[in-house]
């Protein structure tokens, strides 16, 4: 898979973030960070697992056209709305390098666009109660941003989008197995 790009795409809690991890650390794929405009997490740090910048920042590297691809979500978290910013700078990815990225459906098709067949998309099925379960254990769970997340999952994953926008599906219920069908697919 020398000098691909693997777009990890999928609903939240589908472990997209897990498979990256695992990919990176035990394959070599390069982990590509975004950057965010959400505040950081206390378990979070500068680059780890994104670049937290402010929106001013955000917006000047969409005007210059630094971005790769860029989205915002609107997002409630206690009861209170904000406007999330995330995006990839083009400084993140060389010619010679392999990847592995974890976006949206939007953002799979801008990477397409950008890398045209450097990218293969694989998206990530995992059924509702485990993803419930998973985005509990972060430890930041909120029920309200939860409910939001799976309406915008609805609107954002139609099942036309993801025949036409994904190489692959995998199911993702237990990460060894999951890892080893996507080596599979992608000849690491």
């Amino acid at each position: 898979m020398n000098n691909k790009i693997l777009v990890l795409v999928g609903f939240s809690g589908a472990g997209k973030d897990a498979i990256a991890e695992k990919l990176n650390k035990e394959y070599g794929l390069n982990f590509v960070t975004s950057h965010t405009t959400r505040p950081m997490r206390d378990y979070e740090s500068q680059g780890n697992p994104y670049w937290f910048i402010d929106k001013e920042t955000m917006l000047k590297y969409e005007a210059e056209s630094s971005l790769i691809e860029c989205r915002k979500y609107e997002t409630l978290v206690n009861g209170k709305k904000d406007l999330w910013y995330y995006g990839v700078h083009n400084d993140e990815i060389q010619d010679n390098k392999s990847y592995v990225v974890v976006l949206d459906m939007l953002g799979v098709r801008e990477f397409k666009k950008y890398f045209d067949d450097r990218v293969v998309s694989i998206f990530i099925r995992v059924p509702d109660n485990i993803r419930e379960e998973r985005a509990k254990l972060r430890g930041s769970f909120d029920k309200t941003e939860w409910d939001r997340r799976l309406e915008d999952d609805k609107k954002q994953f139609s099942q036309e989008d993801i025949d036409n926008e994904c190489d692959y599906l995998v199911e993702n219920i237990n990460l060894d197995k999951t890892i080893k069908e996507i080596v599979s697919h992608i000849n690491l």
